[in-house]
């Protein structure tokens, strides 16, 4: 009669989704964490002396500790994505996993140095400036 062999049965794809968004968090972490920088130095530079010692106190522990807790969190979540994508074969988490992990090490990297620089030369670059006779 009719010899068409069915079709083919597709086999659906192992696992949850997880793997990809845990990619792609750690792909947009370092993207918001810049916007969040930019925004705050924004406001920074527009509320300067009007708020007093408060606003410098705040601005700084969001300014440093938020940034850097996406990025901590996208280095954790690309370290996901490479496990769960190497155990179920997703195609493409892998790659945005390991982009991930390497863009969040480079903006923590950025990020840390910085500011251990201003720690260990603070104080003698505030040394050098009341020599030259700025108050």
């Amino acid at each position: 009669m009719n010899d068409v062999p069915p079709p083919p049965i597709l086999k659906p794809p192992t696992g949850s989704g997880f793997a990809r968004g845990a990619a792609i968090f750690s792909l947009l972490a370092p993207v918001v964490a810049i916007l969040i920088y930019i925004l705050l130095f924004i406001y920074i530079r527009s509320h300067v002396g009007t708020q007093g010692p408060t606003l410098g106190f705040l601005a700084f522990g969001v300014l440093v500790f938020l940034p850097l807790s996406l990025i901590l969190a996208g280095v954790a979540f690309g370290i996901v994505a490479l496990v769960l994508a190497k155990q179920s074969e997703h195609k493409g988490v892998f790659g945005m996993g390991v982009t991930g992990i390497c863009v969040n090490c480079l903006f923590l990297a950025l990020s840390i140095f910085p500011a251990l620089f201003a720690v260990l030369l603070g104080p003698a670059f505030v040394n050098v400036w009341r020599q030259l006779g700025n108050p």
